[in-house]
């Protein structure tokens, strides 16, 4: 749980150096969702600020996941990078690789360490600042109880700047 904490809090150091340095002019988005780990079908929440870089279609995001199961439980957080393509006017699709800080809680034991991830999701919009957002994650952790597997998240996302 300490990695955890620590992770979130880097990662809301880096959102907001990036945000204090970002274009007045760039849109960025807030999200927050639930969603199944498929690893003994453990339910979670999912936390991100797509922050973008430029005035292209890449973003950094900083990210924490949590699914709690009563004989599992998974902490993880840390920094995503993506590219964004619109679909269509008010959609757009994302993919992205990333990495980050990880605590996994078994039956067997815990453990700590690094995770990665890879992430591809669609978000519609619904008003100028709102979407919903459906995401596929890869979550993969490395150390003593280590987890790999595939999670689906969904939610919602606000639109903040420009």
């Amino acid at each position: 749980m300490k990695m955890f904490v620590r992770a979130l809090c880097v990662s809301c150091v880096v959102s907001s150096m990036f945000l204090a340095a970002g274009s007045a002019s760039a849109a960025g988005a807030f999200k927050i969702g639930a969603g199944m780990f498929f690893d003994n079908n453990t339910p979670g929440a999912h936390l991100s600020i797509d922050i973008p870089v430029g005035e292209g279609s890449f973003a950094i995001s900083p990210f924490a996941d949590i699914f709690h199961k009563s004989e599992q439980k998974i902490y993880g957080g840390g920094l995503n990078f993506l590219i964004k393509r619109p679909v269509g006017e008010s959609s757009q699709w994302y993919a992205g690789v990333g990495g980050g800080f990880a605590s996994v809680k078994t039956l067997n034991g815990s453990s700590s360490g690094a995770m990665a991830d890879v992430v591809v999701g669609l978000e519609f919009g619904v008003s100028e600042k709102a979407a919903i957002f459906s995401q596929g994650k890869w979550i993969g952790t490395f150390g003593g109880s280590s987890v790999r597997n595939f999670a689906l998240q969904a939610g919602v996302s606000f639109g903040f700047g420009e």
